[in-house]
């Protein structure tokens, strides 16, 4: 487990423009705010990893985070007492926890399937001043199925897929009228290959492609915001990894990455993008 301890002073100061304070309703517009944040973080984890028998491994893990915030507002003018004229927030906590089991086969040596199943919850608490607790979580459940291959002498495979199941519930799904919000989802659908080629004791060749799709988009416009994922995303990197010379590497590597949203435009931010890279180490001494 761990604990930490922060303590942070925030000093702010606003004054009206010119022109504003020229008017009569608001020639005294003027606030300032001092405040110190006590935040404190702990999280604590705890896992096995057991052998029923010799081909069969089981791994599984558990852990939670906490992280609570006050904020300790002081030294504000009169003014800002009888009417507040920004939103303070009181505090804010936060409550993650992650459990996940990984169940792995290996019939053979070359070929090693495996399964492992991860759920996480986020429940945060936020405290305003004046106004009631409000609460919201996040729930996810990520099921992955994995095979690493060692096809051959110098050469390794890697494949998965995994899918994740994904609801946000935020503070407007308690609420009726105009504002309700259901609760959304988020659900993702990824594959991913990596393979790597040993040509020689100097040269690596490297490779990965991976692919995530994602078509649950609900439209609540009409009653908030449009909610929930749909995209495409595609990653694909070649490189190759030399040793040029004793304590010297050379690694080239070139990448190509795309986004698009749904039919129903419910992002922005359509991209193609190619990166080209070199990296050079050495080892001194």
């Amino acid at each position: 487990g761990e604990f930490e301890q922060v303590r942070n002073w925030i000093s702010e100061e606003s004054y009206a423009q010119a022109a504003a304070l020229s008017s009569a309703t608001y020639s005294s517009e003027s606030w300032f705010r001092e405040t110190v944040v006590d935040m404190s973080r702990n999280s604590y984890s705890v896992g096995a990893n057991v052998n029923p028998w010799d081909p069969f491994n089981i791994k599984a893990q558990f852990s939670q985070k906490l992280t609570d915030s006050n904020f300790d507002n002081f030294n504000i003018p009169p003014s800002l007492i009888a009417a507040p004229q920004s939103a303070f927030i009181n505090s804010y906590g936060l409550d993650r926890k992650e459990a996940s089991v990984t169940f792995t086969y290996k019939p053979v040596t070359w070929l090693r399937p495996s399964f492992r199943y991860q759920h996480r919850r986020d429940d945060t608490e936020t405290v305003a001043r004046g106004q009631d607790d409000y609460n919201t979580d996040m729930r996810s459940n990520i099921f992955t199925f994995n095979l690493f291959w060692h096809a051959m002498r110098d050469l390794f495979i890697n494949g998965s897929y995994s899918k994740q199941l994904a609801s946000t519930k935020t503070i407007a799904t308690d609420a009726t009228g105009a504002s309700f919000l259901p609760v959304f989802d988020a659900d993702v659908d990824s594959w991913l290959v990596t393979a790597e080629h040993t040509w020689s004791d100097k040269l690596l060749f490297t490779s990965s492609f991976d692919f995530s799709n994602a078509d649950n988009f609900k439209d609540f416009a009409d009653t908030g915001l449009p909610l929930g994922a749909s995209f495409e995303s595609l990653g694909a990197n070649v490189g190759v990894k030399w040793l040029a010379k004793k304590d010297w590497t050379v690694e080239p590597q070139y990448g190509f990455y795309s986004y698009k949203t749904g039919d129903n435009d419910s992002d922005v931010g359509d991209y193609d993008a190619h990166v080209v890279w070199l990296k050079i180490s050495a080892i001194w001494g």
